[in-house]
């Protein structure tokens, strides 16, 4: 199947994400925060990262304006369970500065696999 990077800072949604979508077939890379990422993203070559946008350390927008600058030729789909208040800013800022698609937290394991399945373009 495909190369995923999943990027967020909680452990336990990485290991929970992860596993949902090795259990798919897909290979996937983990990082704690954008500059893990980036690094992983100087030896390999995903066809998808998952980024969250709030974590310590280069965050999620960072990340996603270094890959595009960088012309890394990826899909990003950015998520975020920040504050609903913030009227989803953070994600309309993801979406102008490169992310595929975007996702708010808490999702649905059939939501993420949805939106995975059209980035990438086969059955999840």
């Amino acid at each position: 199947m495909s190369l995923i990077l999943l990027v967020d800072d909680n452990a336990e949604l990485r290991r929970t994400v992860g596993r949902m979508l090795t259990a798919s077939g897909h290979e996937v890379l983990e990082a704690g925060n954008g500059n893990e990422a980036m690094r992983h993203l100087e030896g390999a070559a995903p066809a998808l990262v998952i980024t969250d946008l709030i974590m310590p350390g280069k965050e999620g927008i960072e990340t996603i304006i270094d890959i595009r600058r960088r012309g890394i030729v990826t899909k990003i789909l950015a998520m975020t369970g920040s504050d609903p208040a913030d009227k989803g800013i953070y994600l309309d800022a993801a979406s102008k500065l490169g992310a595929d698609a975007v996702l708010r937290k808490p999702f649905r394991a059939a939501e993420l696999k949805a939106i995975v399945d059209r980035l990438l373009g086969d059955g999840l």
